[in-house]
């Protein structure tokens, strides 16, 4: 198979049989900064929601919307207004209804601007740019670098699973949660899911040696 080189994409020629290639595509819009530690979500076919993360200027809690034409790639910033989540980096994030009308981002833990663990929930309208507390210092939920993913989802129930992470003393979890949720239908208005349950399964696995989230010579070090 023969290629052929355009700055930094490579395309194949010819009629042989395509190998594995990368494409550069186009980026437009309001591009994010240089960030780490954030979430990039997809929430339907065309469509990824980036939160959060650790910027050369700090913890941020800009949302951006990414939309993919192709391999072009298009971001927006989301608005603030109203109720907002604190500035984070080292977080959860999954969506309740993947690529359903409306779909909802759910949110939870990470390290604030002191670099403590947090342990709220919050809910995110993709379409309507607004967020939603659903729990705020929650023991079960305080961590950072959690792992969470929606299990199971019907079509006005949700599971979701929240795994791991490194809890407020610095010490690695294998606590798992289970967040039950179900969709509510408010007349004239945008379904809403709310949390109907949360069960917490397993224990707690204490290392010796806490792990410490610092910022060195501002670089972010979470371990």
């Amino acid at each position: 198979m023969s290629v052929r080189l355009t700055n930094d994409t490579i395309y194949p020629t010819g009629d042989e049989v395509a190998v594995p290639y990368w494409i550069s595509g186009k980026v437009s819009g309001d591009r994010p900064p240089p960030c780490s530690y954030y979430t990039l979500t997809l929430v339907d076919t065309r469509r990824a929601v980036m939160f959060g993360g650790y910027t050369k200027t700090g913890r941020v809690n800009d949302v951006y919307i990414m939309t993919l034409d192709g391999i072009n790639v298009n971001f927006k910033k989301m608005r603030k207004y109203g109720l907002w989540p604190k500035k984070r980096s080292s977080h959860a994030a999954c969506v309740l209804n993947y690529d359903q009308e409306f779909p909802q981002l759910l949110m939870t833990g990470g390290l604030d601007e002191n670099i403590q663990a947090l342990g709220d929930l919050w809910l995110l309208s993709v379409d309507l740019g607004i967020w939603i507390k659903i729990r705020d210092h929650e023991t079960y939920l305080h961590r950072w670098r959690p792992s969470m993913s929606c299990v199971s989802c019907a079509e006005k129930t949700a599971s979701v699973l929240v795994f791991g992470g490194v809890d407020k003393d610095g010490h690695k979890q294998s606590l798992t949660t289970v967040l039950e949720f179900k969709l509510v239908d408010i007349s004239g208005e945008v379904p809403e899911w709310i949390m109907d349950d949360a069960v917490v399964l397993g224990v707690t696995s204490v290392f010796s040696k806490p792990i410490q989230a610092v910022e060195d010579g501002g670089v972010y070090n979470p371990c």
